[in-house]
């Protein structure tokens, strides 16, 4: 819980745990890992603009503390469905 209200301050629009968890934690996605790098890539399907905004908000910000697994850095990203 820590974690969590340190990483909700850090975010320009101020959002509460359970929607942190709804739009961030509960998604679909992929995972690819390279030799230098794991990048996940988060479904945007279903979310409005808004939302969308701020779980881009929420990759960013993760992106940015410079996270690693096994000596690789952790990036995220979002994924737009095909059109």
């Amino acid at each position: 819980m820590v974690f969590m209200s340190l990483f909700i301050d850090k975010l320009e629009q101020k959002i509460g745990a359970d929607t942190l968890m709804s739009i961030f934690f509960r998604r679909s996605g992929v995972c690819v890992e390279t030799v230098s790098e794991i990048t996940y890539e988060l479904n945007t399907t279903g979310l409005s603009s808004h939302y969308k905004k701020v779980l881009g908000d929420i990759a960013s910000e993760l992106t940015a503390l410079g996270i690693q697994r096994n000596g690789k850095l952790i990036n995220v990203s979002l994924r737009e469905p095909p059109t």
